[in-house]
């Protein structure tokens, strides 16, 4: 006869196997494990709940052992559940690899093996009180995910705790993940309550029996102890912080006109603190004008703001090490601030200046009023903020189409579709179609969208075309081919999706990254190296080996890596030709990289990208990414130097300005260039102290100011003074360094820093007129990233002159 546990396995082993074609969930770690506890523990719960209706077993008070002994007994079935669902995931390692499977083991030993033991416990707990074990038992299941719910949705940590699941991990693009500690703590409590409430259970069928119930007593109070000590503790232990905690543990807080900030005054002292609260107010401003929206007056109080002061407070009080979290609905968000000018405060603020004009109960972007559409929420925040960089969204966009690696902005707008994008693409193209309907149609028409999700009712149009609109504008850019490298370095991975082992190889670079923050390369480096391991071919994992192995001095080994990378892409790049070589003519896409068949205006296809492919007479493919080749080549460069080749280090650096350089990479190695070739003794040592010589370049200050000193004529070093002298926050002994017209450096990306620089400075020294045209002078600047804080750097001190205005 076909029985009740046989379905039951059957069942779950085949849930295991729909898993196996999942990604993410498709091999044995914590995504997996999570899903199966909830399988797993509902089927302990109802085989346990329903054994005695469907055998006439006896319940917890009616077994002729005990509640303790009946629940033990039992037991080994009910774990037995879980043994075919892991040899399915531990079999799946044949198909999709498994790059930890002891870390796997953990995870479903703490998860799914314990959901069973507490779907178990539940159920003979229930037939103990109730009549209906299965109805109250799926009730206080329902009753608990509510719980987690709530507290997900009311307050601010982003990881929760689940019976079932145990732990909700939070944001996804925190990919390292490792057991938190936090989860020991919370299981351990379950399993502590649970034995409590059996325990009650023993004492009442004890009674009824006659029976000794002092040892089950006095076992019942102490653990009754430890379960209060226990919650008293919990907030401690990561499990249960809400908002007050996280507001004690931070310590101190400040006002401003619109802002109520917890902070930690270890981290941020007087003048930070300052700093921090008008760099709000001016983002206040700044969004204010653009979004037309007043949150403060919406809500009624002032904005809370939690400023945590590394990423490890931060994973311990609000769940994730580097996602930053702003909540409409609560008007609060959470972050670090580094600096005057950090993009993350605009960004996260964007989020609680479209609460006023939000749809539904949490006041997001909604279809219908009702579904949030994510895409749409963070488009908003990056259109808002708008981050300076070598590429702006709208030219990354055109890039990303250029190099034909853009999903299609339309898949965002399906159920999951941004979420299933690597992030720096999703947030990327959806920043700049906003920018674009914003700028095209005004914001007021945006904020009606962004309610409703109507775009027909508000556009006139569709979805669709205006994306395709978006598509002509975006294309019609002109981006340089080294600014399109920059894109395919920036853009080129894949989601956590489509890694392989991402959980893993996140979390063995999170603790190779605290090795070297530490200084113990020999660590660090055995960490780059298991990552090389399990990842394969892969430069920039190479370049990061040899990174770590020219700081151990170990340069013959560093420059056998760097030569074996560049044979190799050079090998690929020369087999690629050959392909393009010998296809035929007519196969070969347009040799100026429009796409293939299309009027040069017309949009893309729709769910295509525009293509960017050469063709027989269109410059080569590179096998290495050209951003990636310059990392090599400049490393290369600083071993041939440290070597005594001075030549050949030169033109391993000039190897480097000829590829694509995100501007400060660029600034880096145009002053080792300058160093290398400097027929100066004197400047070409201090230089080397500078940038390459380890056990000299914490003193960089030093370094610079013995350079000024001793070569006062020359102007790259009274720049580097300036720039060392700013980063120490004396800006006013910085300007005399900085000063001087355009021009006054030769190389374009350092003279426009030095200028940067130097507006800053004055700025900050309250030279406000002097610094908002200086400012002005940089908004023609080659860079756009320049350009983009040249236009910030004018409304910072067009509104520093008002707040000083008002307050006299």
């Amino acid at each position: 006869m076909w029985s009740r546990g046989r379905t039951a396995h059957l069942l779950v082993t085949a849930a295991a196997a729909g898993l196996c074609f999942v990604p993410l969930f498709n091999l044995l770690g914590y995504e997996s494990s999570a899903a199966m506890g909830v399988v797993l523990g509902l089927a302990a719960l109802i085989l346990t709940a329903r054994e005695g209706a469907a055998t006439g077993a006896p319940g917890p008070l009616e077994h002729s052992r005990g509640p303790v002994e009946g629940l033990f007994a039992a037991l080994p079935a009910r774990l037995a559940l879980g043994l075919g669902p892991l040899v399915v995931l531990l079999l799946n390692a044949l198909r999709v690899r498994n790059c930890d499977p002891a870390a796997g083991l953990v995870w479903w030993a703490l998860i799914p093996m314990l959901a069973i033991v507490w779907g178990h416990g539940l159920g003979w707990l229930c037939r103990g009180l109730s009549r209906w074990p299965l109805a109250l038992g799926l009730a206080l299941i329902a009753a608990n995910t509510g719980l987690f719910a709530y507290r997900l949705v009311v307050e601010p940590p982003i990881q929760g705790f689940h019976w079932l699941f145990g732990w909700f991990a939070g944001s996804i693009y925190d990919e390292a993940l490792s057991v938190p500690r936090a989860l020991l703590f919370y299981r351990a409590m379950q399993l502590l309550e649970l034995g409590a409430a059996i325990l009650g259970l023993e004492l009442l069928w004890r009674g009824r029996r006659g029976l000794p119930r002092a040892p089950a007593l006095q076992l019942l109070i102490a653990l009754l102890v430890v379960i209060g000590a226990g919650n008293w503790a919990k907030q401690r232990a990561g499990v249960g912080v809400d908002r007050a905690f996280i507001a004690r543990r931070l310590g101190s807080s400040a006002e401003s006109a619109h802002f109520r900030v917890h902070y930690d005054a270890a981290a941020i002292g007087p003048a930070q603190l300052q700093a921090m609260l008008a760099d709000h107010e001016f983002r206040y401003a700044e969004l204010g004008a653009y979004l037309q929206s007043d949150p403060v007056a919406a809500h009624g109080d002032k904005l809370a703001v939690y400023v945590y002061p590394n990423n490890r407070v931060q994973q311990q009080l609000f769940g994730s090490r580097r996602t930053f979290v702003a909540r409409p609905w609560t008007y609060e968000m959470h972050i670090r601030w580094d600096r005057v000018g950090d993009t993350v405060v605009a960004h996260e603020l964007a989020h609680l200046f479209s609460a006023p004009f939000g749809g539904g109960p949490l006041r997001l972007a909604t279809r219908g009023g009702l579904i949030p559409d994510i895409g749409l929420v963070e488009g908003l925040a990056l259109a808002a903020d708008w981050p300076p960089g070598e590429l702006d969204p709208h030219e990354a966009a055109a890039a990303m189409r250029q190099l034909d690696i853009a999903p299609d902005v339309r898949e965002t707008f399906r159920p999951w579709g941004f979420w299933q994008q690597p992030a720096g693409k999703a947030y990327t193209l959806m920043g700049s179609f906003v920018r674009f309907l914003i700028d095209t149609y005004g914001i007021a028409a945006f904020q009606q969208v962004y309610a409703s999700g109507d775009f027909a009712g508000v556009y006139g149009k569709p979805v669709d075309a205006l994306i395709s609109e978006w598509e002509v504008m975006v294309d019609a850019l002109q981006i340089d081919e080294a600014r399109v490298e920059l894109a395919r370095l920036r853009y080129g991975r894949g989601s956590i999706f489509q890694k392989t082992c991402a959980r893993t190889l996140a979390e063995l670079r999170r603790r190779a990254e605290g090795a070297e923050a530490q200084g113990d390369w020999e660590k660090a480096l055995r960490l780059r190296r298991d990552i090389a391991h399990h990842q394969g071919k892969d430069e920039q994992g190479g370049v990061e080996i040899a990174t770590l192995l020219v700081r151990l001095g170990r340069h013959d080994e560093a420059i056998q890596i760097l030569d074996q990378l560049l044979a190799e892409a050079r090998a690929e790049v020369a087999a690629e030709q050959a392909a393009l070589d010998a296809a035929p003519a007519e196969d070969a896409a347009p040799a100026e990289g429009d796409a293939a068949g299309e009027d040069e205006a017309a949009p893309a296809k729709k769910g295509k990208a525009k293509k960017g492919k050469k063709g027989k007479k269109g410059k080569k493919r590179r096998a290495m990414k050209p951003a990636m080749m310059a990392r090599v080549e400049e490393l290369r460069g600083d071993i041939l130097w440290q070597a005594g080749r001075s030549a050949d280090a030169a033109e391993a650096y000039g190897g480097c300005l000829e590829l694509g350089l995100e501007d400060g990479d660029r600034r880096r190695v145009e002053v080792k260039t300058t160093g290398v070739l400097s027929p100066d003794p004197l400047i070409a040592e201090l230089l080397y102290a500078y940038m390459i010589d380890e056990s000299r370049r914490a003193g960089q200050l030093f370094t610079a100011s013995e350079l000024a000193r001793q070569r006062p004529e020359n102007d790259l070093g009274r720049y580097l003074l300036g720039l060392q002298l700013a980063a120490i926050g004396a800006h006013a002994e910085a300007i005399p360094r900085l000063d001087g017209p355009p021009g006054l450096l030769p190389e374009p990306a350092l003279d426009e820093r030095r200028r940067e620089l130097l507006a800053e400075a004055l700025w900050r020294t309250g030279a406000l007129d002097r610094a908002e045209a200086e400012w002005a002078l940089l908004l023609d600047a080659r860079s756009s990233r320049t350009r983009a804080l040249a236009r910030e750097g004018v409304d910072r001190a067009r509104w520093s002159r008002t707040v000083q205005s008002n307050a006299q």
